[in-house]
C-alpha cells in the first residue's frame, strides 16, 4: 500500500474562557497530524453497522498505521488525498484495529 494521502484530527482545547457577557465561550480547536494513509471512496454502496444498530453508507475508508491518536467514533477528521481530488472534513462513523493498522470509515 502507497501511504501517500494525509488524515488530521480535530483536538478541542478547554481554556476556560468566556466571553463579554461572561458566559463560557465555546472551546477552540486545533488540527493534529496522524499521519500518512490511503483514502478509498466506497463506490459500491456499501454499508457497516453502527452501535446503534442502524446501517451507516459510509463515504470513504481509509487505512493508516496505528498511531499514538486512534479516531473514535464521533470525532472530526480532515482528509486530504495527494492529487487533490479529496480534501473534506468527515465524521468518524467506526474503526477497527488490525494488527499495526487501522481501517476507519467516514
Amino acid at each position: 500500500m502507497n501511504f501517500a494521502d494525509k488524515i488530521e484530527i480535530i483536538r478541542l482545547i478547554d481554556e476556560g474562557n468566556y466571553d463579554d457577557n461572561l458566559d463560557p465561550a465555546p472551546p477552540s480547536g486545533i488540527w493534529v497530524e496522524l499521519g500518512k494513509c490511503v483514502i478509498m471512496p466506497n463506490s459500491n454502496a456499501n454499508r457497516i453497522h453502527l452501535n446503534d444498530g442502524q446501517e451507516y453508507v459510509y463515504s470513504y475508508v481509509v487505512f493508516m498505521r496505528k498511531s499514538k491518536i486512534i479516531p473514535k467514533q464521533g470525532d472530526t477528521v480532515h482528509i486530504i488525498k495527494k492529487d487533490g481530488t479529496i480534501d473534506e472534513e468527515k465524521t468518524v462513523q467506526g474503526f477497527v484495529t488490525l494488527r499495526n493498522y487501522i481501517k476507519i470509515w467516514l
